[in-house]
């Protein structure tokens, strides 16, 4: 109960969380990253007191666990940083956030093979991890992508170690008939399945897409397909009536189509601006995104973000007028234009291979 009140705090609380870290970063930028820091680093410290204290024997072995899932952590923090000190800040929590909830998850007084234990509380983790970053893509003001599932996939590892220096039991105990005859490898393998298949669904959602191929523009990227980001423009356009989009709230869902569009809007005024000096080939750049978004985001230009026909028509007369194909690199997240089929093909067959795993498993048992 403990652990699943934490999973849902850390899931719903998502928007609040964001809220203060914008509050703090408004409140004091100077010193965002080192309180942001100095949570983590004191955070990890008190789960690492608290292991030590733990343990009573065979104190060098365990201890010894506790230093790989330290340096795990580290490892894989520096492999995945994003170079940006706000961010990277705030990922580091993650390592302390599901170091903890590996820890609640897992089922220390647990009979049956140890590994099984392992299994059930990654499983849980990992449904955490997937709920928390699907739920800030779906809420205004949050992204949740696959690289921030691989932080908590990481950082669940890590708390599986915490686990495994804890964990003192002997293996499998005299309740292995009872396990038996209750068919655990079935639910073993279903929960994995479930795992597998909610992880090709998020994925799905937030990185499959389309490539739109306008003969005289380029390429882009996007979630929808062409025909659809039409529909959504016109939808919009019903919507806000040629103004500003409605305010939402914390937790009301995300326009993605008004996401989609801001991408192209931050890119196109990231090649106008004055640090570019003016640079020809980023000015090609900004009027090929602004061609995007006469083409496909009207909705969102009419809301307040249109070029007065001044400065296009100045960007025109500076830019470099290059003739190699253009491909936009708008997109603020990774979408991959692979066959819908073909992933689900591969997920399904993921998920069918750890229920036939679990039926094996639990057949062997019973010989």
């Amino acid at each position: 109960m403990v652990a699943c009140a934490a999973a849902a705090a850390v899931v719903l609380g998502a928007p609040l969380v964001g809220d203060l870290r914008n509050a703090l970063l408004l409140a004091a930028p100077r010193y965002y990253v080192l309180a942001i820091s100095a949570g983590v680093i004191a955070g990890a410290v008190a789960v690492l007191v608290a292991c030590l204290r733990a343990i009573r024997e065979d104190r060098a072995r365990r201890m010894g666990i506790l230093a790989s899932s330290v340096a795990l952590a580290l490892v894989s923090f520096a492999a995945l940083r994003s170079g940006n000190p706000n961010v990277d800040a705030v990922e580091a929590f993650h390592f302390v956030e599901y170091g903890v909830l590996a820890l609640l998850f897992f089922p220390f007084g647990q009979t049956g093979a140890r590994w099984e234990a392992y299994l059930q509380a990654g499983l849980a983790t990992t449904a955490v991890g997937i709920a928390d970053e699907w739920f800030q893509w779906f809420v205004p003001g949050r992204a949740g992508e696959w690289h921030d599932v691989l932080f908590d996939l990481l950082a669940t590892v890590c708390g599986l170690l915490l686990c495994l220096a804890l964990d003192t039991r002997a293996g499998l105990k005299t309740g292995n008939h009872a396990d038996r005859r209750q068919g655990r490898g079935v639910r073993l393998g279903l929960a994995t399945a479930a795992v597998v298949l909610f992880l090709g669904a998020f994925f799905a959602t937030l990185h499959l897409g389309h490539a739109i191929r306008d003969p005289e523009i380029g390429v882009f990227r996007s979630r929808f397909s062409d025909a659809r980001l039409q529909e959504l423009g016109a939808e919009r356009h019903r919507e806000w009536g040629g103004g500003p989009p409605p305010v939402r709230g914390r937790y009301d869902r995300e326009d993605q189509y008004e996401a989609e569009a801001l991408w192209h809007v931050r890119r196109r005024n990231f090649g106008m601006d004055k640090d570019r000096n003016g640079d020809p080939a980023e000015l090609d750049i900004a009027w090929r995104e602004n061609q995007i978004l006469e083409r496909h985001f009207t909705a969102v230009l009419d809301a307040g973000h249109r070029l007065a026909p001044e400065q296009l028509a100045d960007v025109d007369g500076r830019r470099a007028h290059g003739t190699a194909p253009f491909e936009s690199d708008a997109e603020a997240l990774p979408i991959y234009t692979w066959s819908p089929i073909v992933f689900w093909a591969i997920v399904g067959g993921l998920a069918a291979v750890a229920i036939v795993a679990g039926a094996v498993l639990d057949r062997s048992r019973r010989m």
